[in-house]
């Protein structure tokens, strides 16, 4: 009975996925302007990130909004979420400007902001509303 049960949460799970799985219609890159200087500066505060989107699909993509986060428990991302409303044809690539006021825990004041979570949330006259997510590393500017 046990293996029956557990044959069916899986394909459920399998056949979830699928559905919701799909070639990517964005592509994203990340930076950040900050100092390259090498040394250490401490992460609490505005930090300026600019998300790189190029749309890979056959049809115009509007970006409704975008936002930055992190799972670490070290940093706190504040003000991420931003309304774009920008059209992007295909083929086309924009640079969308943010400004995130970041937070860190007591013994997190230098510490290196690597990978950000990135999720944008768009629409398309086939697909309608969709989000597209995912971890990208962070370039420095």
């Amino acid at each position: 009975m046990r293996v029956l049960a557990a044959a069916v949460v899986l394909v459920t799970l399998v056949s979830c996925a699928s559905q919701t799985q799909g070639p990517k219609v964005l592509s994203v890159q990340l930076f950040e302007q900050r100092s390259q200087s090498g040394r250490a500066i401490s992460v609490a505060g505005q930090h300026a990130f600019r998300v790189r989107v190029t749309n890979q699909s056959d049809e115009a993509v509007s970006i409704d909004s975008i936002s930055l986060g992190t799972f670490s428990n070290q940093i706190t991302f504040q003000n991420a979420d931003q309304v774009f409303q920008e059209i992007l044809e295909s083929g086309q690539t924009s640079d969308f400007p943010m400004w995130v006021d970041i937070t860190a825990a007591p013994m997190a004041h230098v510490y290196a902001i690597d990978t950000i979570d990135v999720a944008i949330t768009c629409h398309t006259t086939a697909k309608g509303t969709f989000t597209e997510s995912g971890s990208h590393s962070v370039a420095v500017e």
